[in-house]
């Protein structure tokens, strides 16, 4: 079998950014070989794919805020206590910035490895739900013990834990104890595999529209489902924050806008439900049990807010105060217990607590870069308008944990700011029955 330039390419990108999503990486017997390839992926790609120019004026900006984030994020490490521990984890983070540059570079060239790259990502997602539909019977009904993994938190089911972790459930299906999973695999919690299937849908909606295939059609409604399957908040929100981004922005045929006024109330009652999600049912659902499973109220315990939340709130305050008393950041920490404990799953406060406000203000510049490419790209093709959908979901989810770091997301963005150079000899096969058939960018 002959494999193709860009397939590999592809291949190699994907491997890279799973590296970094799934917590079962994390492992004691595979952390010398994943820190290995970490660091063994990037060299080859540098060695194999020469640096270029960015193409487009929106890459360039996003390369040079990247940078500046990168190079004040060294101020709050040289002044932490931390100070080699800082410095390490920043350190982490300059290939993840090579790597995006180095697919900028690729991409422009041969734009046929960016379909191939999403194909990756959706088969992927599509995957984690056929996965999680083969643990649903082997966990409700006991067929095989789960076991914990060392180094990695979870309790994992099937040979090799192939099955994923399932230590995520809810528990208000009836009155008789039963509980109901939520779709986890191998990502660190639920919120991040919801996320992950809510991108891999809309990009495989845009994989649809490059090339008219029904098959990937059908592979984006398998990820959607997936993505409600995670009973996630974060996951909901990264849905509707999309969605909204469809109905504001993609120009939509004549005879369709009605739809988008549907798909538009649907999604702020979305939002709603997933924001309010657990205090609503604690309220006014005692007796649905079904939908404060929906909501991710996980007991029928859980009564106070703080405990609806995760602690949450209490994390909050708790970086409330560290603004106060290190204004500037407390340097790049390694997040849990015995290091930094205060470290939240929320991008923003997170990178607040890291870089100061400063460093929070430059990342959003780095933010906002990418949605300004979002939005003058959007009414162009299907294609750019599901890659932009597809940025706004991880974006949505970032808010609630993630980083705005990972490479997943680096590498989403940088396709964004290239816009249709990232696929422009591919024309769009079919014009999705909701978007205006915009030709594909010259």
């Amino acid at each position: 079998m002959r494999v193709s330039k860009s397939s590999m390419f592809a291949g190699l990108v994907v491997a890279y950014l799973m590296l970094f999503e799934w917590k079962v990486f994390n492992a004691d017997s595979l952390r010398p070989f994943v820190d290995a390839a970490k660091f063994a992926i990037p060299v080859l790609l540098f060695l194999l794919v020469p640096l270029r120019k960015p193409r487009t004026r929106w890459a360039a900006l996003y390369f040079a805020l990247s940078a500046a984030f990168l190079a004040w994020g060294l101020v709050p490490c040289f002044f932490s206590p931390k100070y080699s521990e800082t410095l390490v984890q920043w350190l982490k983070f300059v290939p993840r910035l090579l790597v995006a540059a180095l697919v900028a570079g690729y991409l422009v060239l041969r734009p046929q490895a960016t379909i191939k790259i999403f194909k990756l990502l959706v088969i992927i997602g599509a995957l984690a739900m056929v996965q999680f539909a083969v643990l649903l019977p082997v966990f409700l009904f006991e067929l095989a013990p789960g076991f914990e993994i060392p180094g990695v938190n979870g309790v994992f089911y099937g040979p090799f834990g192939l099955l994923g972790d399932q230590a995520s459930q809810v528990k208000w299906w009836s009155s008789a104890y039963l509980p109901v999973p939520r779709l986890t695999g191998f990502w660190p919690e639920p919120s991040n595999a919801s996320g992950f299937l809510v991108a891999a849908f809309f990009l495989a909606q845009a994989v649809y529209a490059a090339e008219g295939r029904q098959r990937w059609r059908w592979l984006s409604y398998l990820c959607l489902l997936g993505g409600f399957a995670g009973l996630a908040g974060a996951g909901y929100v990264a849905l509707a924050a999309s969605a909204m981004w469809g109905v504001l922005i993609v120009r939509k045929r004549p005879g369709r806008r009605w739809s988008g006024a549907l798909v538009g109330a649907l999604a702020i009652g979305l939002v709603v439900f997933a924001v309010g999600g657990r205090l609503i049912p604690r309220d006014y659902l005692e007796d649905r049990p079904l939908l404060r499973a929906a909501a991710g109220v996980r007991t029928q315990d859980e009564q106070d807010v703080e405990e609806l939340y995760g602690g949450r709130l209490e994390l909050l305050s708790q970086n409330v105060q560290v603004w106060k008393e290190e204004p500037f950041g407390v340097g790049f920490r390694i997040p849990g217990k015995g290091f930094f404990d205060e470290a939240s799953a929320s991008a923003p406060v997170l990178w607040l607590t890291y870089s100061g406000l400063v460093g929070l203000l430059i990342l959003l510049g780095v933010q906002a870069c990418v949605f300004q490419a979002a939005l003058s790209q959007s009414r162009r093709s299907a294609v750019s308008a599901r890659v932009a959908q597809a940025f706004v979901a991880l974006f949505a989810q970032h808010l609630s944990h993630g980083t705005w770091m990972s490479p997943l997301y680096i590498v989403l963005c940088v396709v964004v700011v290239l816009g249709g150079r990232a696929w422009a000899p591919a024309t769009p096969a079919v014009d999705q029955p909701d978007l205006e058939p915009w030709p594909q960018p010259v």
